[in-house]
């Protein structure tokens, strides 16, 4: 499972990092939908993104680097490829914390759904269980 989670997150970061969204509308499903947890300490989305292009559209802003993005988490933040939940997923950790996780629910059509947890509050014992596992190298840095 790890290998190939590794592979679809890098291949929709290369996607998502383009500069061109039909890339990545071309990985999600027509019905895609994006939604996140922010608990109300950080900014997410409650109210989820609905459809290819949109999604597209949400994600690729969150990859572009911004100045404020980098002050909400505390640094530059490294984004890896992983598993989490039995799913392929986006984790971003700064300082070694993990700030945000987006879970990718893959079917056979595509990517479904994009899930993001960045409730620091629910990040804890991901930040424990990521400190004790292996990860690899970062696929991006965000600077």
């Amino acid at each position: 499972m790890r290998a190939e989670a590794q592979r679809i997150v890098a291949e929709f970061l290369a996607a998502a990092t383009s500069g061109r969204t039909e890339e990545l509308v071309r990985l999600l499903t027509k019905d895609a939908s994006a939604i996140g947890d922010g608990g109300g300490k950080v900014p997410a989305r409650t109210k989820a993104f609905e459809g290819a292009a949109a999604v597209a559209k949400f994600v690729r802003g969150l990859v572009k680097p911004a100045e404020v993005k980098r002050a909400i988490v505390g640094g530059s933040p490294e984004i890896y490829a992983w598993a989490a939940n039995g799913e392929p997923a986006v984790v971003a950790v700064v300082a070694g914390r993990v700030v945000a996780i987006m879970c990718l629910e893959v079917t056979t059509e595509g990517i479904a759904s994009c899930r993001t947890q960045a409730n620091p509050d629910k990040l804890e014992r991901a930040t424990e269980q990521w400190a004790a596992a292996e990860h690899g190298e970062p696929v991006l840095i965000m600077t």
